[in-house]
């Protein structure tokens, strides 16, 4: 990259990269290079991290008519059941190709672990993450109620042995929920998993 600027300089430097990496950063790079793009001094700035999203739940097809947290999560789980592996995939995919559009490179995901048993969401985003390993960075948290049903606590374990990274919850959307936050950390103790929670939710 020719006459790229940085954040902290307004003087142009050349950008060599080589497998995926910097290679070399100074004023002017004499190495030949199989592409070169003049930059003519635009920023070059640090891959956007995307620090909180829900990939299962991208474009889904029923507007929020409130605008309220509490409509959307009815919304969701009165009409998810309709949706199939391959709607499922689709989105998913849309949602990652627009993300890396727009200079996105790392992102947490939540994704529902179903009560009951069903973990054809997960395996689906498992699938999806492999494709775009070498784009983007994802981390996948298996949301669900760790403080459940013996079902819920065993279809959660699952997803984590699965492969999703982080431990999540709703413990605002429990009947008890500081009996549900110590659940969370209880598995993600026993599973040494990190932990994500969604704590504080207020329209």
């Amino acid at each position: 990259m020719r006459r790229a600027r940085l954040m902290e300089s307004p003087t142009p430097v050349d950008i060599a990269l080589a497998h995926g990496r910097i290679a070399a950063l100074a004023p002017t790079v004499s190495a030949a290079a199989v592409q070169e793009w003049d930059l003519a001094g635009r920023v070059v700035l640090p891959g956007l991290v995307d620090a909180h999203t829900h990939l299962d739940k991208s474009y889904f097809p029923i507007p929020n008519q409130s605008g309220t947290l509490l409509e959307a999560i009815d919304l969701w789980r009165a009409h998810k059941g309709y949706r199939t592996r391959a709607d499922i995939a689709k989105t998913v995919r849309q949602a990652l190709r627009t993300a890396i559009a727009n200079g996105i490179t790392a992102m947490r995901s939540h994704i529902d672990v179903e009560a009951n048993g069903d973990l054809a969401t997960v395996e689906t985003v498992l699938a999806i993450r492999e494709e775009f390993r070498d784009q983007l960075d994802l981390q996948l948290v298996a949301l669900g109620y760790p403080g459940g049903t013996r079902e819920q606590r065993q279809t959660m374990r699952s997803a984590l042995d699965l492969g999703l990274d982080l431990v999540g919850g709703a413990p605002a959307l429990t009947a008890n929920p500081h009996a549900e936050i110590d659940a969370c950390f209880a598995l993600a103790e026993a599973t040494g998993k990190p932990l994500d929670l969604h704590i504080d939710e207020t329209e």
